[in-house]
Order: structure tokens, then C-alpha cells, then sequence
């Protein structure tokens, strides 16, 4: 089945040079003459991109039409896969405008393995230290209480920590099956 020429749309996919129809081309084609006795080809591809060949001597002239038709087809095929190619990447663009990886992901903007302080900002690794200090009492049960105290402090804050921890994990994961399945779309493994 011979396919017109003029009905190939520019992003055309899957057409091979035996789709395209010879007598679509050399209605199309123009041939410019010189005083030199010599010629070339002209065609308006279906992509509206013009095409010319070299200066060839008229002697030539039906024996080139044949690799000049040829040649039109591949150029016809080339435009189709440029086409295809610039729509999938903008395709590809617009998805990854619209889902930007931090709108996507709701990122934290922290180093990672930062620890965060209780307002969720980056802290350094508290450094607590549990008995008697230079300001401590003397007193042993007033010693005890205080360190029973930091020790229970130390313990809500760690636990806090593992559970954002957890939290933030789980959105990880969930941003890792989503992209993944993003790039199974887009045709990507």
C-alpha cells in the first residue's frame, strides 16, 4: 500500500521508504536548469523543509531521479523520526515541569543524614552528658532526679527523631514507586 505524501503527518511513525508513494515525489519534484547544460532537484518535503540537489550534467538527469526519489523518501523518514523525537521530549518536558522532583517529592531542603532540631531545623548531634557535673549537687537523689530527667528528655527526643525518620522514609519510598512508574511511561527501565 503506497502511502500520498502530502497525507504523511510530520511526526509519522513506522514509515519505511516503500510506504511512500514514487509518483507522489516526482509530481513534486522540480528540476532547475543551468546555461551550463547541467541541472539539479528541488522538493518541498510534506515537513515543509525544501530540499535541492548538487549540480549534476544533463546527460545524467534519468539516472539520478531514480537515487534523487530515494533519497526524498529518507529525508521524508528523517523528518518523521525528528518530529516523533521533539514531541516525546516535549512531552517529557511538560510531565517534568508539572511534577517538578520537589513539588513531587515534598524534599527537605537538609543535608542528608542531617539531624533536626524539635522545629524540624538542621542540628548538630546533641551532646548530653548524664551524672555529676560541675554544677551538680551533691546531694545523690537530687543527682539521680537530674539525670533521670535528661535521660527521659534524651529518650522523647530520639524517639521523635526515629519517628520522623520513619515518616520521611516512607515518602521516599513512596516518591521512588511513583518516578519509577513515571519512567515505565515515558518507555524507560
Amino acid at each position: 500500500m503506497a502511502i500520498d505524501v502530502d497525507a504523511l503527518p510530520s511526526e509519522s511513525e513506522g514509515i519505511t521508504a516503500s510506504d511512500i508513494n514514487d509518483g507522489d515525489i516526482m509530481a513534486k519534484m522540480q528540476v532547475e536548469n543551468s546555461p551550463d547544460g547541467r541541472f539539479r532537484f528541488h522538493q518541498v518535503l510534506p515537513s515543509g523543509r525544501a530540499i535541492s540537489s548538487d549540480w549534476i550534467l544533463q546527460e545524467h538527469q534519468k539516472s539520478m531521479a531514480r537515487q534523487w526519489i530515494e533519497a526524498v523518501k529518507q529525508q521524508i523518514i528523517a523528518d518523521g523520526s525528528a518530529a516523533r523525537d521533539a514531541a516525546l521530549a516535549a512531552q517529557r518536558n511538560k510531565l517534568m515541569q508539572e511534577s517538578s522532583l520537589e513539588n513531587f517529592l515534598d524534599v527537605p531542603k537538609t543535608p542528608v543524614g542531617a539531624i533536626l532540631d524539635r522545629h524540624g531545623s538542621p542540628a548538630a548531634i546533641p551532646q548530653r552528658s548524664v551524672g555529676a557535673g560541675g554544677d551538680a549537687p551533691l546531694d545523690p537523689v537530687e543527682s539521680a532526679k537530674r539525670a533521670l530527667l535528661k535521660a527521659t528528655e534524651d529518650e522523647q527526643y530520639w524517639e521523635d527523631q526515629e519517628q520522623e525518620a520513619r515518616t520521611k522514609k516512607e515518602a521516599a519510598q513512596k516518591a521512588a514507586m511513583r518516578w519509577s512508574k513515571v519512567l515505565n511511561v515515558l518507555g524507560e527501565d
